[in-house]
């Protein structure tokens, strides 16, 4: 708050955050999302023009969390954020970034969002420590075979969805998880494994830790049949979510 307010010279002005989930150390973008949100409000605020392409705010965001707050993170949560929807983000070594809708069939559309389940483990973390650790082995080269499995399995998941193979989520979540549990230690522990294990044995066709890892939601795809037992399995709060087509928004403005 404090970095965004000086960033568009304003003062004399409360901010509030209202928000379904933790603020913080979730793993579901929610500082990034934040950091977009309150971009739009400064913006709007001040008088300045919101008829921008989604792109202006998403990197307005990232400078200020990752350049004025220093906090390690990526622009993807924030470009998820500012776009909405379901898209194919490519991230140019220009530092530009390419977005793709992904068009697929509202039933196929339907059936992805009603196959997939999250639930909140309990706790939060830091996850600034298992980032570091992260991008050090990829400027040092000691992940970089893991890291392009992971970029081919997107470009493969995005291939199949264009066919309407929507099952393949689970698949993919499956080796995307194996893949990402190198990349750092601490990105999994004894408990996020075996609620995993539990929910492949309910049924669950794949699956991952959602954010940088320690904790926070994990992500579950799985035909409807099984999601009860599933439920069951785990013992976790299920959280109920949707996708949604619009990205950030100002959906309230006091003109007095």
């Amino acid at each position: 708050m404090r970095e965004a307010l000086k960033e568009f010279k304003t003062s004399g002005v409360e901010v509030v955050s209202v928000a379904d989930i933790p603020g913080g150390g979730s793993g579901l973008g929610s500082s990034s999302s934040f950091a977009v949100g309150l971009t739009l409000a400064m913006r709007r605020y001040n008088g300045l023009s919101l008829n921008y392409h989604p792109s202006t705010f998403a990197e307005t965001a990232y400078f200020i969390e990752r350049d004025l707050c220093g906090h390690p993170v990526g622009k993807q949560d924030h470009y998820a954020a500012a776009y909405g929807g379901l898209n194919f983000f490519r991230f140019n070594t220009d530092d530009t970034v390419t977005i793709q809708p992904i068009r697929i069939k509202e039933t196929v559309r339907d059936l992805m969002q009603n196959n997939m389940l999250l639930f909140w483990v309990g706790k939060t973390r830091h996850s600034n420590r298992i980032l570091v650790e992260q991008a050090k082995g990829l400027r040092d080269g000691s992940t970089d075979d893991v890291a392009q499995q992971m970029r081919g399995s997107v470009i493969s998941l995005l291939e199949e969805l264009s066919h309407g193979t929507v099952d393949a989520i689970g698949e993919y979540l499956e080796h995307n998880w194996y893949l990402k549990k190198k990349l750092a230690l601490g990105i999994s522990n004894k408990e996020i494994d075996t609620y995993y294990d539990k929910a492949i044995e309910a049924g669950a066709s794949g699956g991952k830790l959602c954010g940088a890892g320690g904790s926070g939601f994990l992500l579950f795809y799985a035909e409807h049949k099984y999601h009860a037992d599933i439920e069951n399995a785990l013992g976790l709060r299920r959280v109920p979510f949707q996708i949604c087509d619009e990205g950030s928004q100002v959906i309230y403005e006091d003109n007095r």
